[in-house]
């Protein structure tokens, strides 16, 4: 332990009074030296010579004291300080914290205060993988705490570093690494999240994609909060992403999806240039195989924009009655297609249907938005800007042996509602067991690509449900990123 510049002066204050007195002592006056006489050793006893030079020199320390004369850099108080290197306390979220809030922020209490401008982005650090996740440290005496730029993602694993760079007032750093790990809450009690997708790497298998054609990430183009986007590029007269994509990624049998992603379209993106393509996204279900196509099943949903209007769509092929091709069958039996060929069951349509080979046919039936949203124009609708979509699709019930048209199709953009439909049908009494169980990143341009064209997918999350409002879990929308 030392002693303080301040405290190292009072400590001399005894030898220095004893010096003093010492010369007041052996020094005699001169007669007529001043008008008063000789100086006080002819004036004064030896024990009031004593007693003035302790009250001189006690004056003097506490002058030392309250002027804070020789205080050194580093002082806390006037006290002593520990030359020893400051240790993590506690933190918040513990060690091995589960369930942790998406909007929680980090914190750190150290031993004793530290050196604020030691404690930076570089010193504590918080990591998804590999991923480093961008946030706003700040430090108030012994606490740091380290806010994220955006919500944590849920049911996600997050470490905490905090380096040897960080040091307390005297200097000294922190011994080693500190590090700690949380996990994150799912989406809710009442649903979940069935996976989610940042495009941060391209280790998609790893991350339960398969059916690999490969997918390239992009680092120039991503929204924000993230670093990477998943690319996709038409080359002129080609039908698919050009440098493939992840493709399929399996989840828990569901009767519900919501899908939440973020997209960006080249400023030139045309699309097919006709009334139907590009695909995009598309959900399957548990009838149909791990590796099938999902132009010809017994349910796929699509998630797309055609020109520019966003569209949901279903095709149920596999269900068509080829017999009675053209005639509504809607109250004659539920061995039927719904999405085109054998009537409109939920007052939407027909749908679509057309022959593919022989005895065979295909069909679909679309739910389009209103008017055009991904713009050929700068302003609130400009494809060329990052845009949040949002989409939920919910089968109806069946019951009495027949399917109800209660089932519903929604589409968000950037946070507006606009395909709003709870009452259609996407399953008859024929498969009341059907359910989602598949996510496909497929794009697709049957005619080819009319041009060189390119968009970007970024923050994919697939789970049961839309949070609502009432439950403070939301994918909220930062409309008109560039």
């Amino acid at each position: 332990m030392r002693l303080s510049g301040r405290w190292q002066l009072i400590s001399l204050v005894p030898l220095i009074r004893w010096f003093v007195l010492g010369i007041f002592m052996v020094q005699d006056g001169q007669q007529g030296e001043n008008q008063y006489g000789g100086i006080m050793n002819n004036r004064l006893s030896p024990f009031q010579r004593h007693t003035l030079a302790t009250f001189i020199f006690l004056l003097l320390g506490l002058l030392l004291v309250t002027c804070g004369g020789g205080g050194s850099s580093g002082d806390s108080g006037g006290g002593p300080t520990d030359a020893g290197p400051p240790t993590v306390s506690s933190t918040s979220p513990s060690t091995g914290a589960a369930g942790v809030g998406i909007k929680a922020a980090v914190s750190v209490i150290f031993s004793e205060p530290m050196n604020t401008a030691t404690i930076t982005s570089s010193t504590l650090t918080v990591r998804t993988g590999s991923t480093v996740v961008p946030g706003t440290v700040n430090c108030s005496g012994n606490t740091a705490t380290f806010t994220p730029t955006s919500d944590w993602a849920y049911s996600t694993s997050y470490t905490v570093t905090v380096t040897p760079g960080v040091k307390d007032l005297a200097g000294n750093p922190l011994a080693g690494n500190y590090e700690w790990s949380f996990t994150t809450s799912s989406l809710s009690s009442n649903g979940m999240i069935l996976f989610q997708e940042n495009f941060e790497d391209a280790n998609f298998a790893d991350r339960g994609w398969y059916d690999l054609s490969g997918g390239t990430l992009s680092s120039s183009e991503h929204i924000p909060s993230s670093a990477k986007s998943l690319e996709c590029s038409f080359l002129q007269g080609g039908q698919i992403c050009s440098s493939g994509n992840p493709k399929r990624h399996k989840f828990p049998e569901s009767d519900s999806v919501y899908v939440s992603y973020w997209v960006k379209y080249s400023s030139n993106y045309t699309g097919s240039n006709h009334p139907y393509h590009p695909h995009e996204f598309y959900i399957m279900t548990n009838l149909s195989g791990d590796w099938d196509g999902p132009a010809y099943t017994h349910l796929t949903a699509y998630i797309e924009q055609n020109e520019g209007t966003p569209r949901l769509a279903i095709q149920d092929g596999q269900n068509v009655d080829t017999i009675q091709i053209g005639q509504n069958l809607v109250n004659v039996t539920e061995n039927r297609a719904i999405a085109g060929c054998n009537g409109d069951s939920d007052g939407y349509g027909n749908g679509d249907c057309y022959p593919v080979g022989v005895g065979e046919y295909w069909n679909g039936k679309s739910y389009n938005a209103d008017k055009i949203y991904f713009s050929d124009f700068p302003g609130q609708y400009y494809k060329s800007d990052w845009h949040h979509v949002e989409a939920y699709f919910k089968l109806n019930s069946i019951s009495g042996g027949k399917g109800n048209a209660d089932g519903i199709i929604q589409y968000w953009f950037d946070g507006q509602l606009i395909v709003d439909h709870n009452n259609t049908m996407m399953r008859t009494a024929q498969y009341p067991n059907i359910k989602f169980n598949q996510f496909l990143i497929a794009p697709y341009i049957g005619d080819g690509s009319p041009v060189d064209q390119t968009f970007w997918i970024d923050d994919l999350t697939v789970a049961t449900f839309k949070p609502p409002i009432s439950s403070g879990v939301s994918f909220n929308p930062i409309p008109s990123i560039k």
